[in-house]
């Protein structure tokens, strides 16, 4: 389910500081292009996910972001938002 994937990820986000599309992959059984898509839906839920080049790159969260700060007062969250907040 991809939700369920989705919310697998982001939680795999926030516990490391960087990791690979293709660890990703691997953790949640499904291909690197499945984990570019669901990294793309992230991010138009309001998930400033990036990709960091280079040896040791990989994808991570904006530093300086806090999930709970994804909502400010007053303004309607997503349902993925308001399961991790």
């Amino acid at each position: 389910m991809k939700s369920a994937r989705m919310f697998s990820i982001l939680n795999l986000l926030v516990n490391h500081q960087k990791i690979t599309a293709q660890e990703l992959a691997e953790k949640l059984e499904v291909s690197k292009r499945t984990i570019y898509r669901d990294i793309e839906s992230l991010n138009l839920e309001g998930i400033p996910i990036v990709s960091y080049p280079g040896q040791g790159g990989g994808l991570g969260i904006l530093a300086n972001y806090k999930l709970c700060d994804a909502n400010p007062q007053g303004v309607a969250q997503s349902p993925l938002q308001s399961t991790y907040t």
